[in-house]
């Protein structure tokens, strides 16, 4: 029963750094993208240039694209969650520059 316990505290953890450390990848950006491309606010932002510059190019807009969980892209919460994360990266980006 300990030794099941322990793996189960373990499984907790590995599930807690795959989703909180993991480093989104090309493929994940990409595949949120065309995902996010189905939404109105999504489409706003690409009509920016500027920020469809940044939603390209930037690393760091694109880590935030690739950590999102594309399978609650259709709850309204995390849609209204995304779309706040990801503007608030784009002004910082754009009152950078």
């Amino acid at each position: 029963m300990f030794f099941e316990l322990f793996g189960a505290f373990f499984d907790v953890i590995e599930i807690f750094f795959y989703y909180v450390l993991k480093k989104p990848d090309e493929e994940d950006m990409s595949k949120n993208i065309r995902m996010l491309k189905k939404y109105g606010w999504f489409q706003e932002l690409l009509q920016d240039g500027r920020a469809r510059e940044l939603i390209i190019h930037d690393w760091q807009v694109r880590q935030v694209i690739g950590k999102m969980n594309h399978k609650k892209f259709d709850r309204p919460f995390y849609q209204y969650r995304y779309e706040q994360k990801l503007r608030k990266i784009l002004i910082k980006k754009l009152d950078s520059e």
